[in-house]
């Protein structure tokens, strides 16, 4: 059923998941944008993925792990506090 899961999810899009780098302030920015384009795919992974327990960590919740409707919202203000520097930095590029 996950190997399924994973695989219908796969097929929707080649879109993956942004990392942010230490070095980058900007791909903050960007693993965000790219958060918010795949958010229905994240929502339907973490419903969907029900991972292992770890040996001995009982006190794993998965369901804790799921981004809520005021997670999503911070994270939109985020992204919108963010564009502006994006927007700064890539004006400044092309000088």
């Amino acid at each position: 059923m996950l190997l399924k899961s994973c695989r219908a999810m796969t097929e929707l899009t080649n879109i993956q998941l942004l990392a942010g780098n230490a070095t980058r302030w900007n791909s903050v920015y960007r693993a965000i944008n790219r958060a918010i384009e795949v958010r229905e795919r994240v929502n339907r992974f973490v419903r969907e993925h029900v991972p292992q327990r770890h040996r001995g960590d009982s006190a794993y919740n998965p369901k804790e792990d799921k981004l809520t409707k005021h997670d999503w919202e911070y994270i939109e203000r985020l992204h919108t506090a963010l564009q502006l520097f994006e927007e700064a930095t890539q004006s400044t590029q092309e000088w």
